[in-house]
């Protein structure tokens, strides 16, 4: 069987024998019924558990939105728009609304991409900044919630008077889904309060428990930062295999998003009858760097066995991660020694910490084979990957190993889940 899957904006091609495939699985080709525009309009107007976003606007003095950046494919650009002529409808002006990047730990976006990103005539219109999860005068401490993450926000938004976010749902591996309140955790919070999420993420063992699930702490005390810091209102979208929305969902944060995640699971988690022994994949979208791509890492180990062979295909243009230097130092020592180096404070950087456990049990789970322009061989090795220079390469070095019967497993991207109940 021949395949063709994303890489970057390319695509790469491979062939695997009938008889070794196990299974090829792929986002919801679902087909949306109006324009994205025309779904945001319906959305706003029914809103889940809220009045609409005009009305909770009305006479508020300052307003913030929050967006994601570029390591996202929400489809900002479109979705945008039209939730600002709803919240700048009723005697509300552009000067009392502030745009805020929730970056997390993320870097930056430099002016062009800002402009791309939310489009030319929001940039020239409004207010907008990055959110920078590094500054603690620009932070406001919460408490702390019951996994004992401190609540550190930014500032801007919880002295705001009205929050409101935009995002996408997709599975996620260290909050079970992307979407709803992350925008508030990690997305506009400090770096400690980052990297204590990722390290109660991280000490789920096995990690595929956390994969696609609703309710977990990790979600649980994210709601409860979100809750605080006065997030009111998401709009999240579901997109299809095209990058499409086929639905979008607006209203209280917990109850849209929780209303988002019974579409999106119809898209990104399918079924397969077996685990596999090799698994082939795209991290595609989640492909700026590899701190993005493990999270595609992530879906992808659910699908093969214990001890079997995962070949991992992305392009990672800025490397390991432009934020997080000191990951590649740790990775490749094992799950118990990155735990005691945290307990000895001997890793200062929280985020990676906590990232590194994900790495950790992932490594010990499978063999994986890189297949990478960005990553340098160093990269590859400090990251305890072997690495192929083509996927042909690394698909004879993989069925080397596992032998000519070997099952093989592929998955079209980096946001589907594999669902196996053996």
């Amino acid at each position: 069987m021949h395949f063709k899957i994303p890489y970057a904006h390319q695509t790469v091609e491979f062939d695997v024998p009938d008889r070794n495939l196990a299974f090829y699985i792929h986002r919801s080709n679902m087909r949306p019924a109006k324009s994205a525009q025309e779904l945001v309009i319906d959305a706003l107007k029914q809103p889940y558990g809220t009045p609409r976003i005009n009305q909770l606007a009305k006479g508020k003095d300052k307003i913030v939105v929050l967006v994601d950046d570029i390591t996202r494919p929400t489809p900002v650009k479109e979705v945008l728009p039209v939730v600002l002529e709803q919240l700048c409808s009723d005697r509300v002006k552009e000067d009392q609304v502030e745009i805020i990047i929730g970056l997390g730990t993320h870097r930056p976006m430099s002016d062009s991409e800002t402009k791309d990103h939310l489009g030319p005539e929001v940039v020239e219109r409004f207010t907008i900044s990055n959110h920078d999860f590094k500054d603690e005068t620009k932070l406001l401490n919460l408490g702390t919630t019951e996994l004992g993450i401190p609540a550190l926000v930014n500032k801007s938004v919880v002295d705001a008077d009205f929050v409101l976010s935009v995002g996408n749902i997709v599975p996620h591996n260290a909050a079970g889904w992307g979407g709803g309140a992350k925008m508030i955790l990690p997305g506009v919070s400090g770096e400690e309060s980052v990297g204590m999420l990722h390290i109660a993420a991280g000490k789920v063992r096995p990690i595929k428990d956390l994969v696609a699930t609703l309710d977990n702490p990790m979600r649980r005390d994210i709601n409860a930062i979100a809750k605080k810091a006065g997030l009111k209102v998401i709009v999240n979208t579901v997109l299809n295999s095209e990058d499409k929305p086929i639905r979008v969902f607006a209203g209280e944060p917990q109850q849209a998003f929780r209303e988002g995640v019974g579409t999106a699971r119809q898209v990104f988690c399918q079924n397969v009858t077996e685990l596999a022994d090799v698994i082939v994949f795209s991290t595609y979208p989640a492909d700026i760097d590899y701190w993005q791509a493990m999270k595609a890492l992530d879906f992808a180990h659910v699908g093969v066995r214990k001890g079997g062979t995962i070949v991992l295909l992305t392009p990672c243009p800025e490397r390991i991660s432009p934020t997080h230097s000191t990951f590649g130092q740790y990775a490749t020592k094992s799950y118990k020694e990155i735990t005691e180096a945290i307990e000895n404070r001997v890793i200062k950087d929280l985020p990676a910490a906590g990232a590194l456990l994900m790495h950790s049990q992932l490594r010990e789970h499978a063999n994986i084979i890189c297949c990478s322009t960005g990553l340098t061989e160093e990269d590859t090795r400090s990251l305890g990957f072997e690495r192929a220079s083509t996927i042909d390469d690394a698909m004879r070095m993989a069925m080397k190993r596992h032998g000519d019967l070997a099952r093989v497993g592929v998955l079209e991207c980096g946001e589907v889940v594999p669902v196996c109940d053996h």
